[in-house]
């Protein structure tokens, strides 16, 4: 309900007591259309995607913009339904479905100025054009 009243048409529901926990521990549930901008996270982090509903893709980056590798998870039985990424790569989640909800599981504690924002992908508060002029290359 929370990211439907959403003006970002997401929430988070957090299972960590706090930032500084060694296990971030969340679930996302995203409505209607989301952008995350592309980013990585240092060598050390680990995090991990687990469907609960809906349909993601993941797409992985070099430094250039180069696609290393796309991942596609879903809900349904014949779907992937987990992923750990383990590597420093850029990456940007794509919603696939309306509704998605996802488990997502990272390595703490959580600092946002270790993450690293892709240069060639638009900020999150960019005009809504450029954003889905970026996201319509990755989506078949």
């Amino acid at each position: 309900k929370k990211a439907f009243e959403s003006e970002l048409n997401r929430y988070r529901i957090c299972l960590h007591e706090n930032e500084n926990h060694k296990t971030q521990e969340m679930l996302i549930c995203l409505n209607g259309f989301n952008y995350f901008k592309t980013h990585k996270h240092p060598a050390e982090v680990s995090e991990s995607y687990h469907m609960i509903e809906g349909k993601i893709d993941i797409i992985f980056f070099d430094d250039n913009e180069n696609i290393i590798e796309k991942v596609s998870l879903g809900s349904n039985k014949e779907d992937n339904f987990i992923y750990r990424l383990s590597s420093p790569y850029f990456h940007l989640v794509l919603p696939q479905t309306e509704t998605v909800i996802y488990h997502e599981v990272t390595s703490g504690p959580y600092n946002k100025s270790l993450v690293q924002y892709a240069t060639f992908a638009p900020n999150e508060d960019a005009p809504i054009s450029e954003i889905k002029e970026y996201i319509a290359k990755f989506n078949d």
